[in-house]
């Protein structure tokens, strides 16, 4: 876009570039900015809002598209952890180390925008759920508190004239903008797409709403993206109480839907016989940006004007919020204070300090029984089980700097070598009279990294058979690990199986087998990542088994080598 318009005038207040731009767009050109990223050719804007996960750390996984492979960052404890330091400082310079990172991040790659999907607020009210490792815990206070600290840190709140920020006021810039999880009564993975869940008032503003609220006004939180569930049946994303209680009261700025929730509001919740139905009452409850199939959101969002479900004044009210948002970025300025940020900055010996300082303060200590801790160098020491020798890794945060399992620790403490057994399961697949091998022998181990994937096919021998360890996560998702190739087996979008994947870390996780008795039957709502429930799952005595991979695929056999259908991405 030309620099000499009004946009990047920094004479003129934010409302007015605002204003400006919103004026030059046609009315086609308004449908896409319900989407997450805006491509407008015209006037040469190549913008996104959002660049990714930062829960603890920066998220650089790839696997969404990314130009980029998975990428070392700073990572952190996960924020339960965080939460048991009771230490707002140290969180703050967490949250900070995470806001130049992203923005160090995103120079270099030239992708995503100047937000982050961050911090995790819900409650962790259930010990079951499966992600209560992302939230600050069960107390509203605390929670509040702490990642409030996290997003001042994040977001470097400033003003674009160098004016000092007033006690509790408002910068007119930011450096990383925190995007809260997710609003609200979320706290269940199982049926999330499909389930309401009903909270009275008094839980809503006494436990609820309270950790979002004390984020929004102490913390100064950017913006909000809502939860798939229902909240006493009503979609999240419809909740008028984005725009009535997050914007108008408490500040909040941005709002976006979970990812794919926009089209799960017709395709699960059945909620409306449309997508334009959904557009359109979701901008009015307040959100901006529907996190989900750009071409289905521009299409929705034009059937939604053509049908008269909403107006254009509706829409420009929405479309303003998402300029103002870039604008707070900084996206038009011509000045970025953050611009010499590159990867140089990521991963820093500060960073390093303050992220081993927090694993030290995270540590909760459990009563010594009959004094059995500490270990003497000279005592004898086994470790038994998986956890043993792992270092978990999670979605939401990039590849680690460095990584210290249990084994590693315990040996640079004695200064000796640990025995170590898994404790998994190995088998071989037999196919017939056949096993399952691979097109080439394992490299010796002083060779790191083999060259090329080893494909899985038929061999005659059990003894040249790959011996996999299953690592079974439950509700019937494997991973099946060789470790004499030190790689796990993956399939790839055209059907290929082989063992290629150093580990299981990106978006869709094309390691994740299905294991299940030869006759088994689909079941609806399925609950694992291959979208595939079985009646019966394997256990070690069960044989003629049935492989099921990513993308509800069967596994089968085709000129002696394993093979599954091409993934029809939809």
């Amino acid at each position: 876009m030309n620099c000499n318009t009004p946009l990047y005038d920094s004479g003129l207040s934010d409302r007015e570039r605002a204003e400006y731009l919103l004026s030059q767009l046609t009315l086609e050109e308004k449908y896409e900015w319900f989407t997450l990223r805006i491509r407008n050719d015209r006037l040469g804007l190549q913008v996104s809002t959002c660049g990714g996960e930062g829960a603890h750390g920066v998220q650089a996984r790839a696997g969404q598209g990314e130009a980029y492979p998975p990428t070392p960052t700073t990572s952190f404890t996960q924020p339960i952890g965080m939460a048991a330091t009771f230490d707002r400082e140290l969180i703050r310079k967490a949250g900070d180390v995470t806001g130049k990172e992203a923005r160090a991040f995103e120079n270099a790659v030239g992708k995503g925008g100047h937000c982050r999907l961050a911090p995790t607020v819900d409650l962790c009210r259930d010990p079951r759920w499966g992600r209560n490792e992302e939230g600050y815990g069960e107390d509203p206070y605390l929670t509040g508190k702490m990642a409030s600290a996290y997003i001042r840190g994040m977001q470097d709140e400033h003003n674009r004239d160098g004016s000092p920020v007033a006690e509790g006021g408002r910068g007119d810039r930011i450096r990383t903008g925190a995007v809260l999880k997710h609003f609200y009564a979320n706290n269940q993975e199982y049926r999330r797409a499909y389930d309401s869940f009903d909270i009275s008032d008094k839980v809503k503003y006494d436990y609820e709403l309270e950790s979002f609220r004390y984020c929004a006004e102490e913390g100064h939180a950017e913006g909000v993206m809502t939860s798939y569930n229902e909240i006493n049946h009503l979609p999240a994303m419809l909740n008028h109480e984005v725009q009535d209680f997050l914007k108008d009261r408490w500040g909040i700025r941005y709002a976006m839907t979970d990812g794919g929730d926009f089209l799960q509001t017709v395709n699960f919740h059945r909620y409306y016989e449309t997508h334009a139905e959904t557009l359109a009452e979701g901008v009015r409850a307040g959100v901006d940006a529907m996190l989900d199939n750009p071409e289905e959101v521009k299409k929705a969002a034009r059937e939604a004007f053509e049908r008269g479900l909403i107006t254009e004044a509706e829409m420009d009210k929405s479309i303003r919020c998402t300029i103002m948002e870039l604008i707070r970025q900084g996206a038009f300025d011509a000045e970025d204070p953050y611009a010499d940020l590159d990867m140089a900055d990521v991963g820093t010996d500060e960073a390093k300090r303050i992220s081993l300082r927090m694993s030290e303060e995270s540590n909760v200590l459990l009563k010594n029984e009959n004094g059995f801790l500490p270990f003497s160098r000279d005592d004898d020491i086994a470790l038994i089980g998986f956890v043993g020798n792992s270092w978990y890794m999670d979605w939401y945060g990039g590849k680690p700097l460095y990584r210290v399992t249990l084994k590693a620790g315990l040996e640079k403490k004695t200064r000796r070598e640990i025995p170590y057994e898994s404790g998994q399961t190995l088998f071989r697949f037999r196919a017939g009279g056949k096993y399952i091998g691979a097109s080439r022998p394992p490299m010796p181990d002083r060779f790191p990294f083999h060259p090329e994937p080893a494909e899985l096919v038929l061999v005659d021998r059990a003894e040249d058979a790959v011996v996999f360890e299953q690592l079974n996560w439950g509700e019937g998702s494997n991973f099946l690990y060789a470790p004499a190739y030190r790689k796990y087996a993956t399939v790839d979008t055209d059907g290929k199986i082989s063992l290629a994947s150093d580990e299981p870390f990106t978006f869709m996780i094309f390691e994740n087998f299905t294991i299940g008795k030869a006759d088994a039957v689909r079941l609806p709502e399925p609950r694992n990542a291959n979208c595939v429930e079985l009646s019966e799952y394997w256990n070690d005595e069960a044989c003629d088994v049935k492989l099921y991979c990513y993308g509800n695929r069967n596994v089968y056999l085709e000129d002696g080598k394993l093979k599954t259908d091409r993934l029809i991405r939809r």
